[in-house]
């Protein structure tokens, strides 16, 4: 279950960013590289999503490792690196909007749920258990993608400097994945245990 835990708690650290990614792509372009580069905030969107859920991919290959799979995580690379060639190679002619949206759909829609369904079907952890680890962390997203668009579509402030519109929206995403994770039991125990870790680091009582 440790597999399963750590990517329960990536998913809850890494969600949230890339939900303000998704509805600011202009501002962290313009803070990162300038306004120069604002035609490449469609592109950064599009990466945004892929964010969402590829991190916390990676942490399946411990579940097959775990497991004495290493069979399936080769034919699992074999499909996954397969369905990325056929998503950008059929994107390209459409142009580097079209192959980062391809990449990320193809990722949400067809890569994760086939991954999730290969690792579920034997061993302890169940398909369903990892869809349950990423729900609290994708409704928290999905409520910070909400409010972090309507800083700037409902007309909720005027006009607003890339560093002040980026600092409001990590405010707010910070706070609604606290209200949220607190409200949620299980998230709320990977809360303290990433707390009582912070301390015990602290104290010299865990060695790197």
């Amino acid at each position: 279950r440790v597999s399963w835990r750590a990517l329960e708690t990536l998913a809850m650290l890494t969600m949230p960013a890339a939900a303000v990614l998704v509805a600011l792509p202009e501002n962290v372009v313009s803070l990162l590289f300038g306004p120069h580069w604002l035609d490449a905030a469609p592109i950064v969107r599009w990466l945004g999503v892929a964010a969402l859920y590829q991190p916390v991919t990676y942490t399946c290959s411990w579940l097959f490792i775990s497991q004495n799979r290493t069979g399936e995580m080769l034919r699992w690379g074999l499909i996954s690196s397969g369905l990325v060639a056929a998503s950008i190679a059929g994107a390209v002619p459409f142009g580097p909007t079209a192959v980062a949206a391809s990449f990320s759909l193809v990722g949400l829609v067809i890569r994760l749920p086939l991954l999730f369904w290969m690792v579920g079907r034997r061993g302890p952890i169940r398909t369903m258990d990892l869809y349950q680890a990423l729900l609290p962390s994708a409704g928290t997203a999905l409520l910070i993608l909400v409010a972090s668009f309507s800083l700037t579509r409902l007309g909720a402030i005027g006009p607003l400097p890339p560093v002040e519109l980026l600092s409001l929206a990590t405010g707010l995403a910070i706070s609604i994945a606290a209200a949220c994770y607190l409200s949620v039991p299980q998230s709320r125990r990977i809360l303290l245990e990433l707390a009582q870790f912070r301390r015990f680091w602290q104290r010299g009582e865990v060695r790197p």
